[in-house]
């Protein structure tokens, strides 16, 4: 599998339908990050997986997601990013803190079946946001060997 499927799909997994966070006591993420610099960080999970061959073991995937999004509290969001995307970064942002260090991929995936109605509305905004500005560049064809 190439790389950029593979953190494509733990972006899908990560970046845009995780629910059932809780931590909203934590830090808030800055909230005047240029655009350049949030797509630089929502992007940089995709580097994880630069140059891999196979798909990421439990391990790797879990500390990808969780280097990924303490890179994207770090660098925070655009001031202009609409409220009920804010909302749903801010909900992957606590559900990427409570992941178990041993948690399987599988568990991650399962995460997406307890989201409220509401938390769906948000995270479909954040990924819509995400995607819409900052767009993934994937390679049209995988390599030979």
């Amino acid at each position: 599998m190439k790389h950029a499927l593979i953190a494509a799909s733990l972006v899908l997994v990560a970046g845009t339908t995780f629910g059932c966070g809780g931590n909203s006591d934590d830090k808030a993420a800055p909230e005047t990050t240029s655009t350049d610099d949030f797509c630089t960080a929502y992007k940089s999970l995709f580097s994880s997986f630069e140059g891999a061959t196979t798909p990421p073991s439990d391990a790797e995937a879990v500390k990808a997601i969780k280097d990924w999004g303490d890179e994207l509290e770090k660098t925070g969001t655009p001031e202009d990013i609409p409220a009920d995307a804010k909302d749903g970064f801010q909900l992957v942002l606590d559900t990427i803190a409570d992941i178990p260090d041993d948690a399987t991929k599988a568990e991650i995936q399962q995460l997406t079946g307890d989201l409220s109605a509401e938390e769906q509305k948000s995270s479909d905004a954040f990924g819509k946001w995400a995607s819409t500005t900052c767009p993934q560049t994937t390679p049209s064809s995988t390599p030979s060997q």
